[in-house]
């Protein structure tokens, strides 16, 4: 009898509501201040060690996603003391940086928690002048090399491996810009040289393993293609030199102002739409063959176009206009950090607009 009372004591105990053994749940703890530098998006619980200044030489990055109603901030934590010289993002969590002085790539991550360094040789190069992903895995980039030989490197494994090409084929500078340089996928490319006599505008269909010249006339400031074919030249901010079978063949156009092209931008759904900046902002609704003036007071230096929206660049100078052309610009004022050297860098993926700097000594 007395151990049949155990036995239904025990059985009762297992059926008393909350003494059944509990799940043990994991915690993520974290900085959980979206205006840190160091905020995780994952963290549940706080673990107040947020971080809301960028030291002295570190490299940050800017970027919205709403269409600069709100900005978020990363910084790389390191003195990097160098000068980030182009910028591309595929997304949110996915930036890709290139650096001067010391030459790095370096891959941003995680939201901008995470800065990993991809590529530094400095045998090869002093500085990178151009990166383009064209997805998480494919890019390339692009840097003077020693003894004014370019250095084209290209990525199949997002940056965990850059493979050189035989860029030695071109056999001339670059130029410290990403203004004469465009790669539309990673197989086709355009190159201006920056010191022969004529300066030529090379092609290359084999991701830079050989390069051809091309037939166009003159000298550039600023490169654009919308695709394969279509493509302007800037020489001055007057001539215009379009062509749409790829750069076989070049008409020329004028815009009938005079000054210094700095950046022509294409609506990423219509090649007749362009936008041009240099001493006035300037608006084409035929790929290039007219121009109208947009505005007169605004010198930009870099312009970058999503579905809607217009992004002009003065730094430290921000605005916003209507893609299509039919609106004004307003001014847009970003949380910038504070002693912050901001690039004419900028770039857009979508709704996705990046702008990197640095923090000044």
């Amino acid at each position: 009898m007395k151990s049949s009372s155990i036995l239904i004591s025990i059985i009762f105990l297992f059926l008393i509501p909350g003494c059944e053994e509990k799940e043990s749940v994991e915690r993520i703890y974290g900085c959980t201040d979206s205006s840190a530098y160091n905020y995780d998006s994952q963290a549940q619980v706080s673990t107040d060690d947020c971080i809301y200044e960028c030291p002295a030489g570190a490299s940050f990055v800017l970027y919205t996603l709403d269409n600069g109603l709100t900005w978020e901030k990363r910084c790389s934590f390191q003195d990097s003391s160098s000068t980030i010289v182009d910028a591309s993002v595929i997304d949110e969590n996915n930036i890709w940086i290139c650096t001067s002085y010391p030459a790095t790539i370096v891959h941003i991550t995680d939201g901008g928690q995470t800065w990993n360094l991809q590529y530094r040789d400095d045998s090869r190069t002093n500085f990178f002048n151009y990166i383009e992903m064209f997805d998480g895995l494919t890019g390339v980039a692009m840097g003077d090399g020693h003894n004014d030989v370019p250095l084209i490197l290209h990525t199949t494994d997002g940056g965990l491996t850059w493979e050189e090409t035989a860029s030695s084929a071109i056999g001339e500078a670059s130029a410290d810009t990403w203004r004469r340089i465009q790669f539309l996928d990673a197989s086709t490319g355009y190159f201006m040289s920056c010191c022969s006599s004529p300066q030529l505008l090379y092609k290359t269909i084999d991701g830079g393993e050989t390069w051809s010249p091309t037939d166009y006339p003159g000298y550039l400031q600023v490169l654009q293609f919308y695709d394969m074919n279509i493509g302007l030249v800037i020489e001055g901010e007057e001539q215009v030199y379009r062509t749409i079978d790829g750069g076989e063949t070049w008409d020329t156009f004028s815009t009938g102002h005079s000054g210094w092209g700095m950046d022509i931008a294409f609506s990423p759904n219509d090649p007749a739409q362009v936008w041009l900046v240099a001493n006035e902002v300037l608006f084409s609704a035929d790929t290039g063959r007219t121009w109208q003036l947009h505005n007169d007071t605004i010198r930009g230096r870099d312009i970058e176009i999503n579905h809607e929206y217009a992004w002009l660049f003065r730094p430290p100078n921000l605005y916003q206009s209507l893609a299509n052309g039919s609106g004004g610009w307003e001014q847009v004022i970003p949380d910038f950090p504070e002693n912050a050297v901001i690039m004419d860098a900028m770039d857009i993926h979508g709704d996705i607009l990046v702008i990197p700097g640095f923090i000044s000594f």
